[in-house]
């Protein structure tokens, strides 16, 4: 697609802990409706949150799932994971029950920490009815009408909230391997140790 040839930017950035950006704060409900803050999630272990499109998107769920089938190598580096995406928390919990997850999946409705994060695409009009030909109603799923979705971003932060290594490609059918998070989940563990 034409749009897609126009982002061409792809970054797995390692940032300076001392002039790293923070993780914007949040309070976001679960795929149970409870309200999870960003002070609860990092307060125990670094966190590698993964940013996805919607449980309609196969990609995402090939991602989430191979992200689970590490969960318990992350678990042994003493990296938490979750997933987030704009969709109500309805609809993640029948992404969370699909995919199997074992871990936090949170919902941003409205975008908000995709946008702080700059990781937010509008999805041009012209796919409007491509959506709504798959059965895809993105209203229905998020609650909203602005037909944005967060371009799929991995972050890895410790547990002050700095960002120290992060992901983004806006083409969708790119993602890190879960094997790089975990390269990368170990040597956060290492320098954290040192």
């Amino acid at each position: 697609m034409a749009w897609q040839r126009a982002l061409v930017i792809t970054l797995v950035y390692p940032y300076d802990s001392a002039k790293s950006p923070k993780f914007p704060a949040f309070e976001l409900s679960d795929a149970t409706g409870k309200i999870v803050s960003s002070v609860d999630i990092f307060a125990t272990s670094p966190v590698l949150l993964t940013f996805y499109r919607g449980g309609w998107c196969p990609y995402c769920n090939l991602d989430l799932r191979a992200l689970q089938s590490h969960l318990k190598e992350f678990q042994t580096v003493e990296v938490a994971l979750v997933a987030i995406s704009p969709e109500l928390p309805d609809q993640a919990i029948t992404t969370a029950n699909k995919t199997g997850l074992d871990f936090t999946v949170l919902s941003d409705v409205g975008n908000k920490i995709a946008r702080q994060l700059g990781i937010l695409f509008q999805l041009p009009d012209a796919m409007h009815p491509l959506f709504k030909g798959k059965g895809i109603d993105l209203k229905e799923r998020n609650g909203d009408d602005s037909f944005q979705i967060p371009i799929p971003a991995l972050f890895l932060v410790d547990s002050d909230g700095t960002i120290r290594h992060s992901f983004v490609d806006p083409n969708y059918t790119h993602r890190l391997e879960p094997a790089t998070a975990l390269e990368l989940a170990n040597a956060l563990k290492d320098e954290l140790r040192s």
